[in-house]
């Protein structure tokens, strides 16, 4: 895949985000409140989540965005190991298995409010300017540290991952609307 395609199909997938999460502010707080049972998140607890992990990586893709090797022309993109590994089951489909998440993630005792929607499409609007910057840096040849502390990815898997994270928990917040 060329490296211009991955960027544009992460940029669609985040506008679809946007919509959708400014969809959840047409609801009202008990709706995006509800918990179906003590163990599943609500809607706005879904997006707490998200957000939690924005303020990671959208300060880990400045960075690694602005200190980024050029890229030479159109460029090929191709996912390394751990790419392959972290992205393949993150996408949400009727097989999706449950995950732990890291306590310091978890977003179960949050007291939880519709500003927390807007926090979420603010970090998306600004991860569609880092994808933007990125076009202009080697996908392959930049790496960036995840939450994991002894792994680093390519920069292309990593927004990967945090695009395909964030598509996983809006399904899961959009579901738990359902489910009221």
């Amino acid at each position: 895949m060329k490296q211009a395609e991955l960027i544009s199909q992460l940029q669609d997938e985040t506008k679809k985000l946007i919509k959708r999460a400014e969809s959840f502010c047409e609801k009202d707080a008990l709706q995006l409140k509800h918990q179906k049972n003590n163990t599943s998140w609500s809607n706005l607890q879904c997006i707490e989540h998200l957000n939690h992990y924005s303020k990671f990586y959208l300060k880990e893709f400045e960075l690694r965005i602005n200190k980024g090797k050029s890229v030479k022309g159109e460029s090929s993109y191709k996912r390394g190991f751990w790419g392959k590994l972290f992205t393949n089951g993150m996408l949400p489909d009727e097989n999706m298995k449950k995950m732990k998440t890291f306590k310091k993630m978890n977003p179960s005792n949050a007291a939880l409010n519709k500003d927390i929607i807007n926090q979420f499409i603010q970090d998306q609007e600004k991860l569609l300017a880092l994808l933007e910057k990125a076009r202009k840096i080697d996908l392959n040849k930049n790496n960036c540290r995840i939450t994991l502390p002894i792994i680093r990815m390519r920069i292309g898997d990593t927004l990967t991952f945090y695009v395909y994270h964030n598509i996983r928990h809006i399904t899961q917040a959009k579901n738990a609307l359902n489910q009221n």
